[in-house]
């Protein structure tokens, strides 16, 4: 992200920091997904919910050396939690993580978007009334023609609710699921229901995605 061209609310949300927190919140759900269906001790899924941190440096530190920046990410996550970490990531594929985090930002990023749109909407459909009586030139071919009122806004107001439509569109298509490997759903099969506040990765489609 460009900062002076970013809002500081998406920047927060694409940042490097961002970024392995929300691997964190996939990697948490699929812990608790798995703990729910007894393949982990609930107590470590506990344990790991409440111990596990980020640390940047850290993290590149041990990138330096593994090359690898999962293994990486994984293996200074374990080390704030303490022999429950060895359960953290159990069944899972990089990608099931990076892009299932990956998707969830911009999930996020769409969410304010929205947002942001809707406020827009507002100020189009108030201007769209203020200004339905005020004269200006109308054109055609460049030049001066009959004279018309302002509508434009009005227009603007109706483009902005197909825009909306789209982006929900879009929205919805990169909501994906953890499959496993080769995306099999061997070792990862979504339970029911989302067991936690990340849980929407798990409510997705059951056929691979991958």
């Amino acid at each position: 992200m460009i900062p002076r061209y970013t809002r500081p609310a998406m920047g927060r949300l694409w940042s490097e920091t961002a970024k392995y927190e929300t691997w964190l919140e996939i990697e948490l759900a699929a812990c608790e997904a798995m703990a729910a269906r007894g393949e982990i001790p609930a107590a470590a899924t506990t344990a790991i919910r409440e111990k596990a941190r980020i640390d940047l440096a850290r993290i590149e530190e041990i990138e330096a050396v593994r090359k690898h920046d999962v293994i990486a990410f994984v293996s200074a996550v374990a080390e704030t939690v303490g022999a429950e970490g060895r359960w953290i990531h159990k069944g899972l594929t990089s990608n099931d993580v990076v892009d299932t985090a990956q998707c969830l930002r911009m999930v996020r990023s769409a969410d304010q978007l929205l947002a942001e749109l809707d406020r827009l909407r507002g100020i189009l459909a108030r201007r769209a009334l203020e200004f339905k009586h005020t004269p200006m030139v109308g054109r055609t071919h460049g030049v001066h023609a009959e004279p018309v009122t302002f509508g434009p806004a009005a227009l603007w107001y109706c483009d902005t609710a197909r825009c909306r439509q789209r982006l929900l569109c879009a929205r919805e298509t990169i909501r994906v699921a953890v499959s496993g490997a080769v995306g099999t759903y061997s070792t990862s099969t979504p339970p029911s229901r989302p067991k936690s506040a990340a849980g929407w990765v798990w409510r997705s489609r059951r056929s691979p995605t991958r």
